[in-house]
């Protein structure tokens, strides 16, 4: 079973550039196959990752629940698990998959049902799954983000980002979702990083695993074409994940 890393927070903390430096860590490192689900509906981790815009499950979703993929030849879950099988984006060391934009009206019950089931036998071929969420909590409350081995807040050194990962910890700890663990990255840190930001954070049971600090050379989008070298700070959170460590 793969070992699934997710990326959450408030939008423009920098999950989408965190989430492409840990792919290509794991890349470098050939430890095992990854698959990286960018589940943001505004989705650019192909951006951040130098490669081009996949198509979307937004898009087959519509397709699907619009009923123009229908063939009396063969069954709907075929045809997902065809249509899927398309939109696996395979680079060199890792495959992409792009979740696109959430439902828009009518039903999609059976058609998530079959998407879900796909997506998780799918997980479960890599041996590791990266996950780049969409900004906030929808994708807890509607649990299409679970079964994850480790959930990494991140949080800029502010009110709002800190007050972000205090209701999705505390959502998080709610649903029936699977996350064995959480941590949080404090990103875009300025020296000296206040204690009473690490107070608080550790008042609502949670551990930073890593403090990166500010720099205006990374924005995440084309950064693997100039510069194959991971963030320093970040080498051991990733190495634990790479050895998928329990944290």
């Amino acid at each position: 079973m793969g070992y699934t890393t997710a990326f959450v927070g408030k939008g423009g903390v920098g999950k989408t550039t965190l989430a492409a430096q840990l792919v290509r860590f794991l890349v470098a490192r050939k430890k095992g196959s990854v698959l990286a689900v960018d589940a943001d509906p505004n989705n650019n981790l192909h951006l951040a990752l130098g490669i081009s815009a996949p198509r979307t499950i937004g898009e087959v979703r519509e397709e699907l629940a619009s009923d123009t993929l229908s063939n009396p030849a063969i069954s709907k879950e075929r045809i997902v698990e065809y249509k899927l099988q398309e939109l696996l984006v395979e680079e060199k060391g890792f495959s992409l998959l792009a979740m696109g934009r959430p439902e828009g009206q009518g039903c999609y019950c059976y058609v998530n049902h079959i998407l879900r089931r796909y997506l998780d036998i799918l997980q479960n071929d890599f041996s590791y799954v990266v996950i780049d969420t969409e900004a906030g909590m929808e994708h807890l409350s509607r649990r299409t983000t679970k079964d994850v081995d480790l959930m990494l807040i991140v949080s800029q050194p502010t009110e709002s980002s800190l007050l972000a990962v205090e209701r999705i910890a505390s959502l998080a700890r709610k649903l029936p979702i699977s996350v064995k663990a959480m941590a949080v990255i404090l990103n875009m840190v300025t020296p000296p990083l206040s204690e009473k930001i690490t107070e608080r954070i550790k008042s609502i049971s949670l551990e930073i695993v890593s403090v990166v600090p500010y720099d205006s050379r990374i924005s995440g989008f084309g950064i693997a074409d100039e510069n194959e070298n991971i963030c320093p700070p970040l080498e051991s959170l990733f190495e634990g994940i790479a050895s998928k460590k329990r944290f």
